[in-house]
């Protein structure tokens, strides 16, 4: 079961295996995230204008700055201008960063370089979602055919239970089938961390850290994991302030 609210997505770029890898991982969120998507491809810029001309639109376009004919650059331009489309969300795709000012003028969401990377796609598919009004406030998971959502500041955490993962709010505990991997992908990395090999917390209801255990606002302790001490320090030095 999906989310009823379908995002319309546009993959254009002249270079086929491009599109494909954008399109593969953008079928995998779709999957994992029980997201409702409808994904276009086009191959050239040309293509993608005399769609949108026709009165066609999208929430999301992925666009490839270096192409033939119309380049995305202009594609954007006509986007923005010509079609006065100013709600769109446009990111750019490219092995150049020397773009910057022509880019301006665009505005768009975010800048994707060559070679494409899964966790830009993700990160960027999620800030869309987010200003969509679709993500960040809540988190939602599914089980036995229904859909479930949780208001993202009542979690504590989760944790991994085998096949399901356990999330432990600060009224319930539920459990679905899932990995640590793809949660981690779909709640908001300035608010979770990783602290050891089975556990993600909400930093937001952390109330003590140690060198060797995180309290959270229940009042249990959890301990670190050797592996992720570094990685805990990395995040609390970038959230400084936030507990």
């Amino acid at each position: 079961m999906k989310d009823n609210y379908l995002l319309q997505i546009a993959i254009c770029d002249d270079n086929i295996p491009t599109c494909a890898l954008v399109e593969d991982i953008l079928l995998k969120c779709k999957k994992t995230m029980t997201l409702n998507l409808h994904i276009d491809v086009f191959y050239s810029g040309t293509a993608l204008i005399e769609y949108l001309d026709a009165g066609n639109v999208y929430d999301l376009i992925f666009l490839d700055i270096e192409m033939d004919s119309v380049n995305g650059i202009e594609a954007g331009k006509h986007i923005r201008s010509s079609l006065e489309d100013h709600s769109t969300e446009i990111v750019y795709i490219s092995g150049s960063n020397s773009y910057d000012r022509q880019l301006f003028a665009v505005q768009p969401l975010d800048f994707i370089p060559k070679p494409v990377k899964e966790d830009a796609v993700i990160n960027v598919l999620t800030i869309a979602l987010k200003r969509k009004g679709r993500l960040g406030n809540v988190f939602q998971y599914q089980k036995e055919g229904a859909i479930f959502k949780i208001p993202i500041e009542k979690i504590l955490y989760f944790e991994s239970k085998g096949r399901k993962v356990e999330i432990t709010t600060t009224t319930d505990v539920d459990e679905f089938y899932g990995t640590l991997k793809s949660i981690a992908e779909r709640v908001p990395k300035q608010q979770f961390v990783q602290i050891n090999r089975y556990m993600i917390i909400n930093y937001q209801h952390a109330t003590r850290i140690t060198s060797d255990e995180v309290t959270l606002s229940n009042g249990k302790s959890y301990s670190i994991g050797r592996s992720k001490k570094e990685e805990l320090v990395s995040f609390m030095l970038d959230n400084q302030g936030e507990v």
